[in-house]
């Protein structure tokens, strides 16, 4: 059964690709526009070394929402069968996260 879903999530994913654009979170690589005013570029530099940084802080499930839903673009329903948890506790993770890291970047 877990693979079925895995399968069909890797699906759902591959047709949501051609739509929108994901940006990576990792290694500095996707927030920041390598063209532009240098002032801008350190700004962005520094937004996203506070974004991974208050991703690291976020308890295991939240984070994997927040990521779930925000880097890859997953549904709730999608997020709750990846997760083993519900839609609504996929919604309920999603805004602790948003609502901490927010807190976290100001």
């Amino acid at each position: 059964m877990m693979l079925t879903i895995g399968g069909n999530m890797l699906k759902d994913h591959g047709r949501r690709a051609g739509r929108q654009k994901v940006v990576p979170l990792d290694d500095g690589v996707g927030v920041e526009d390598r063209s532009g005013d240098p002032h801008e570029l350190m700004e962005a530099g520094e937004a996203e070394a506070q974004l991974v940084a208050g991703l690291k802080v976020l308890p295991h499930l939240q984070r994997e929402v927040f990521l779930l839903r925000a880097q890859q673009g997953f549904e709730y329903d999608e997020i709750a069968a990846a997760l083993a948890t519900t839609a609504g506790a996929a919604r309920v993770h999603y805004h602790h996260a948003v609502k901490r890291l927010k807190e976290l970047i100001r």
